[in-house]
């Protein structure tokens, strides 16, 4: 059995976010109480009861899943892991015998990956939650991963303990 040497846990947290969720689902759930349930119609020409509903429900739906979405990642003496949830029910989990390099970096997510989340190429493969730090894995084979972390010198120091090359 192999211990963990490494684990960082990341959710999607930023004040900022949470803010614009907290701005943008004001007017929905008001217009679905107001015109839906008080039978009250917002303006002249009111939307329908069914878009009020639509719109309420698909910010319940966004709020519960940035509520869920987590990126797990684990270094043990023998494994590097991760799941990026709910996208992976199961961790991802590869030997260190197959990591060819492993370094810290500094990237952008908007200009990289066109978003924070998840990129998906032929032979690689990004995870971000959020900031401008990641560790890139390069594998035997040519395949990359790229895993954002928020703990870049601890996640640098354990790769330099299990002797990762860095390039």
């Amino acid at each position: 059995m192999s211990t963990i040497r490494f684990k960082e846990v990341q959710r999607f947290n930023q004040i900022w976010l949470w803010g614009v969720l907290i701005l943008t689902g004001i007017p929905a759930h008001f217009a679905l109480v107001y015109q839906v349930i008080l039978n009250n119609p917002i303006g002249q020409a009111p939307v329908s009861d069914s878009l009020c509903i639509m719109f309420s429900a698909f910010h319940i739906v966004i709020t519960i899943f940035l509520l869920i979405i987590k990126l797990d990642v684990e270094i043990s003496s023998r494994f590097i892991s991760y799941q990026f949830f709910p996208f992976h029910l199961k961790r991802k989990k590869y030997p260190l015998g197959q990591v060819h390099s492993a370094f810290v970096r500094e990237y952008h997510p908007i200009k990289e990956m066109s978003a924070l989340g998840l990129k998906l190429g032929q032979n690689s493969k990004a995870y971000n939650i959020k900031g401008y730090w990641g560790v890139q894995l390069e594998f035997r084979g040519g395949r990359q991963l790229l895993l954002g972390t928020q703990k870049p010198e601890e996640f640098d120091a354990v790769l330099k303990e299990l002797h990762i090359p860095e390039e």
